[in-house]
């Protein structure tokens, strides 16, 4: 199966993030609390290590990409994290096997996100950001990291879950301080 990261879609993320600082208001109707009721749902599962059952809120061309900043071409310049949704779901399997030294004992993790907002983009896509604080405990030292979650998010059919019918297309993360030293994340942000 050939990889659908291309250069195409490396200038689509690009755009995507830079587009961020440029949205107008956002969509305060029914397609916000679709959407954050997904995104809760997803924080949720992350924090109680759901990860297989995150997997199911990704689409099959996922991205999930952590530039050291949001003006970044991730083509041409280090990313903390870029995955697509084979190296995902190699993230999910390895933190599942219970055997990761960085996880002995897994990291309790608790997500605060505020501020979400909406833009439909078409009648299939629509974008969304919010704010997180992401607090790991682990039993040597308390980490917090935070920053922005921009998603671009595409429907679905409706599901039994009662989750709406919205999957995640691409997330990046835009950390205040990727810029800074950072510890291995062996977490999904």
């Amino acid at each position: 199966m050939s990889s659908y990261v291309d250069n195409e879609l490396y200038e689509r993320l690009k755009a995507f993030a830079a587009d961020s600082t440029r949205l107008g208001r956002s969509d305060f109707g029914s397609l916000r609390t679709e959407v954050e009721s997904l995104i809760l749902h997803e924080a949720r599962l992350l924090d109680d290590g759901r990860h297989r059952e995150w997997l199911d809120l990704l689409t099959e061309e996922a991205v999930y990409w952590i530039p050291l900043s949001r003006f970044d071409d991730p083509a041409t310049t280090w990313s903390l994290a870029f995955d697509d949704r084979r190296r995902i779901e190699d993230r999910v399997a390895w933190l599942g096997t219970g055997k990761v030294h960085g996880q002995s004992p897994p990291s309790r993790t608790h997500r605060s996100l505020a501020g979400v907002e909406v833009w439909p983009i078409d009648d299939e896509t629509c974008r969304s950001r919010c704010s997180f604080i992401c607090d790991e405990y682990r039993p040597d030292r308390h980490r917090r990291w935070s920053g922005t979650v921009d998603y671009r998010l595409v429907r679905r059919p409706a599901t039994q879950t009662g989750l709406g019918d919205w999957r995640i297309a691409w997330k990046i993360i835009v950390l205040i301080d990727a810029e800074g030293p950072q510890e291995n994340l062996t977490i999904i942000l």
